[in-house]
């Protein structure tokens, strides 16, 4: 899975890099691939022993209510949040969020 991943992405880094359009079927490979790699844990003995990572990625409605900003400069901010896409859905950590809206108000 990995080496499918690696080639779908150096694919779509040399299109990005000149220009060339992306195909559909590409561009959604891709992003499947990079969700199951980003969500699979690195080391799956720890699942063995009932360890288990902490599902916290949130949306980008629950990321504007911790923010207290309207979810359209969510959107805009996705960058600084450390958001990934998923399809058309924007996830980010619930920690980087909650670290960036401290930030955000001690200024």
């Amino acid at each position: 899975m990995r080496a499918a991943y690696y080639t779908c992405a150096e694919m779509v880094r040399r299109r990005r890099r000149t220009g060339e359009p992306i195909p559909d079927p590409v561009r959604r490979l891709f992003e499947r691939l990079d969700h199951t790699i980003r969500e699979r844990p690195a080391d799956s003995s720890s699942v063995e022993h009932g360890e288990t990572r902490p599902q916290d990625g949130i949306g980008s409605g629950q990321a504007a209510v911790i923010l207290g900003i309207p979810e359209r400069q969510v959107r805009r901010i996705a960058a600084d949040l450390e958001g990934r896409r998923i399809g058309r859905d924007w996830v980010y950590s619930r920690v980087t969020v909650e670290e960036y809206a401290a930030a955000l108000h001690e200024r």
